[in-house]
């Protein structure tokens, strides 16, 4: 075969391709048929005949591409891919693995692989469709993600493995190839992630030839090191610090006293797993040999009628790990008799348990089970009344001997849901009853009208040619024409835009985003215009926070596509991945009088008065469908990432024990957050319940209905990876009678 025609989707006229077969002279011939799915990304599908051997070469004479090498044996075919240079974004490497789309729209229907050789008779039932067992794009890129978010984790499957074969092996692959696309780009542009600086440095304290140097220098300057927030160390943060002052040089260094090393942390909040934190380096540093385990027996937040009920609740409770286990603490003295009262001086119960019950819409096949929306609207409505209750009658302890008692204030009650987007929900419907409330973490930067004027600004310097784009960002906050002047313009101010639009891209790309800034503000007066708006500060401080954002994520010198890849991946992240997103979260409009409300991974090391928890028992389930693929491997003893995703390998039943495993460790997870909820109040707590699909696996219903006869955690129930029986209405009341009754 000499020459061969080629289908590119993207272009206007076919190209030709050469294409060079060596085989050996008595093999049969292959027939090869080729589609580039655009001028960076190209597919290779093979015909081979029993007995095909060989490898297939192909030259991109135009695009002086890498070619990707396809051997046959046999009729079977091992494919190595090389991303082509010049994909401006390490996602675009990722579009490998859109395959579906690619073969449902671009190519012949008839285009098929076989999985043997091809028999002399009924060839059709060896055919199959090439994407039935690829990767979808999606799943492909978030593989990719944690796979280069959590370094210190190993990737499995292990592309050594011999047997290793079929999908898991193609994507393992692919996610390498992709790993090493992003680590080459990387280095050619000079940039660093937080990651790249940690591994490096736990690389230069290891060196075999510098690294003891390093290590003495530091143990030389820091003879007592206190790690604060153990429980959120990742490993290599852990490997660093062992490295300088753990036991590994105690006989070789100067001849000082060796350093002491402090690690403080509480293994049941341990919830940052999303970041790369494992609760097993905690674990295994405080059990090492010659680790010195001091308790912090004493609560010095919560009041001592607080702490009682909060022990007969979650006595006997373990947090994914047996060692880590609910222990009982003591009061301080001062917080002896303090206790939230009502107008009369009577004592408000310090935690409350409402639930969802009555006339409630439930699903028709199952009415046991109570419509999410249904719950959600019913426990917000009833949430907003209950804090409004609450003001117009509890009182506050004051906070010295001396002080009297104070009427509750809505900046005393924090409400913690389980997501960002909750929170404004639960917002308004404080509001229709009267109450004040600010969210504490404000709303996603990225999602503001500054960073659509941002949007208009980068698409215009992508394609600076573009009409379209000219005249959009034409009436954008930053050149500031109004929608008169648009209309009114001829071809030379057109014309001077498109000129003005590429002078600014060559400045982006030569000099940066910050030369960039200044250059607007210099030329096109975009803060006065901001700030004579009616929410000037406000819009002006988003545009300064979205370009340090851009600023942040790109590298210093960028083009402005690029630039503007880089904008669209950050708005279109999703915060339910990270309930922080601190970065991108606005300021608080006004704290002042208000009932506050946040996530409970925010309100991680706050304390307010009284704390509410709408969302316990609709927060996310722990189900074998959303197995986190970042897990620990209790066998090896590792913190693994599975880019193989929902792929069996090698087979099934080393499948469902992984699954198992993962399903153990969310739990663990999901109850570490519940107690941290728990654990933010002074003096009261409230609880909201409702069988929703799915609350039978949270964490809360471990808490409430894993129990015996007499009210008490049944280990059995509890540590199982299987959903709680939740019963429903009065017959979770009855269920909970045992357990209230022991707070008599």
């Amino acid at each position: 075969i000499a020459t061969l025609l080629a289908v590119f989707t993207n272009t206007t006229a076919p190209a030709l391709i050469a294409c060079n077969v060596a085989a050996p002279p008595a093999a049969p011939s292959a027939a090869v048929q080729v589609a580039a799915v655009r001028d960076t990304d190209y597919l290779v599908l093979v015909d081979g005949t029993d007995g095909a051997q060989g490898q297939i070469q192909l030259n991109w004479a135009a695009e002086q591409l890498p070619p990707p090498v396809l051997e046959i044996s046999n009729g079977r075919f091992r494919l190595e891919w090389r991303v082509a240079p010049g994909i401006y974004d390490w996602q675009q490497a990722a579009q490998l693995g859109a395959w579906e789309h690619v073969f449902r729209t671009n190519l012949a229907s008839g285009l098929f692989l076989f999985d043997d050789p091809l028999p002399a008779t009924d060839p059709a039932r060896f055919f199959r469709h090439p994407a039935e067992d690829l990767p979808k794009h999606p799943k492909l890129v978030a593989a990719a993600r944690l796979a280069l978010g959590n370094p210190a984790a190993q990737l499995v499957p292990d592309a050594d493995d011999p047997d290793l074969g079929g999908d898991a092996a193609l994507r393992r692959r692919l996610v390498d190839t992709i790993a090493d696309e992003v680590d080459r780009r990387r280095r050619a542009s000079g940039s660093l992630s937080f990651d790249d600086l940690l591994v490096r440095l736990r690389a230069a304290l290891d060196d075999p030839d510098r690294g003891a140097a390093a290590r003495h220098a530091l143990r030389r300057r820091y003879r007592i090191a206190l790690i604060d927030e153990f429980q959120d160390t990742d490993p290599v943060q852990w490997a660093i610090f062992d490295a300088v002052f753990g036991a590994r040089d105690a006989d070789s260094h100067d001849g000082g006293p060796t350093p002491t090393l402090v690690l403080v942390g509480d293994p049941k909040q341990a919830i940052y797993a999303f970041r790369g934190a494992d609760v097993h380096t905690y674990l295994d540093a405080a059990h090492a040999p010659g680790t010195d385990l001091c308790g912090l027996t004493t609560n010095w937040r919560s009041d001592a009628a607080y702490l009682t009920a909060l022990e007969l609740l979650l006595e006997g409770t373990t947090f994914g790990d047996e060692r880590i286990a609910f222990h009982h603490v003591d009061h301080a003295e001062r917080n002896a008799a303090t206790r939230i009262v009502d107008g009369n001086g009577d004592p408000l119960p310090t935690l409350a348990l409402r639930l969802a019950a009555g006339d409630i819409d439930r699903h028709s096949r199952r009415p046991k089970i109570v419509l999410t929306e249904a719950a959600r609207d019913a426990v917000h409505h009833d949430l907003a009344v209950y804090i409004r209750d609450l003001l117009e009658d509890a009182w506050l302890p004051g906070r010295t001997d001396d002080d009297r008692p104070r009427p509750l204030q809505p900046d005393d009650i924090a409400v913690l849901v389980a997501t960002g987007a909750e929170g404004p929900e639960v917002r308004a419907a404080l509001e229709r009853v009267g109450v004040p409330a600010v969210m504490a973490r404000g709303d996603n930067v990225l999602t503001s009208a500054a960073a659509t004027q941002w949007h208009l600004l980068l698409s215009a310097l992508a394609r600076p040619a573009d009409v379209r784009r000219a005249r959009a960002v034409a009436v954008s906050w930053f050149v500031g024409w109004t929608g008169d002047e648009l209309a009114a313009a001829d071809d030379d101010a057109i014309a001077d835009l498109h000129a003005t639009l590429h002078r600014w891209a060559d400045v982006l790309a030569g000099q940066g985003l910050a030369t960039l800034l200044g250059t607007l503000r210099a030329e096109t007066g975009v803060a006065a215009r901001v700030l004579a708006r009616s929410d000037g500060d406000r819009a002006m401080t988003d545009v300064d926070h979205v370009a340090e954002l851009l600023q942040l994520a790109a590298p210093r010198r960028v083009s402005p596509a690029m630039l503007l890849a880089t904008f669209e991946q950050l708005a279109g992240g999703d915060d339910e991945g990270d309930p922080e997103a601190d970065l991108a979260a606005r300021r608080v409009e006004s704290e002042s009088r208000a009932v506050q409300i946040m996530t409970t991974h925010v309100a991680k090391g706050l304390e307010f008065e009284v704390v509410c928890c709408p969302s316990l028992s609709h927060a996310t389930p722990v189900k074998k469908a959303f197995v986190d693929p970042v897990r620990w491997d209790p066998d090896g003893h590792r913190r693994i990432v599975d880019v193989a995703g929902d792929v069996t390998w090698p087979d099934a039943d080393t499948k469902a024990a992984r699954t198992e495993q993962a399903l153990a460790e969310a739990i663990g997870s999901n109850l570490r957050v519940l107690y941290v909820a728990l654990t933010r109040a002074r003096h009261h707590t409230a609880v909201w319940w409702a069988p929703t699909d799915g609350a039978a696996a949270t964490g809360l219903a471990r808490v409430l209905f894993a129990r015996d006869a007499d009210g008490r955690i049944d280990p059995a129930t509890f540590t199982g990876t299987g959903a709680v029986a939740t019963p429903d209405g009065e017959d979770a009341v009855a269920a909970l009678a045992p357990l209230v009754d022991r707070s008599d």
